[in-house]
């Protein structure tokens, strides 16, 4: 679950920096922004849900998908807001822990 949880926050992290207001916020200059964070985001989302479908079956797994979304959308509305510095090393301390819960289970 905390693997969907962090798959979900890091696809809401790329798809909000595919845009040029929130890439300005987050990197704290204007630059380059392209359509592949965009999809790469989008990607990770479909894993998230693909990993909650997998281990709780789809109608519970949908369910637990959409509240690990809410929540990730909600951390990253609150990060964007009041600490809008500390996304990117949030995003790769999320992005730690999903590779770690990855190997492990394997």
């Amino acid at each position: 679950m905390l693997f969907s949880a962090c798959l979900c926050f890091l696809g809401l992290v790329l798809i909000a920096l595919s845009m040029p207001k929130h890439y300005q916020q987050i990197r704290a200059r204007k630059g380059q922004f392209s359509q592949l964070s965009l999809w790469v985001g989008y990607a990770l989302l479909l894993a998230s849900v693909y990993a909650c479908t997998a281990s709780m079956g789809i109608s519970i797994g949908l369910s637990v998908w959409l509240a690990l979304l809410t929540f990730a959308a909600f951390v990253l509305m609150f990060l964007l807001s009041y600490k809008s510095r500390v996304v990117i090393p949030f995003s790769m301390i999320c992005l730690v822990l999903s590779g770690v819960m990855l190997v492990q289970n394997a």
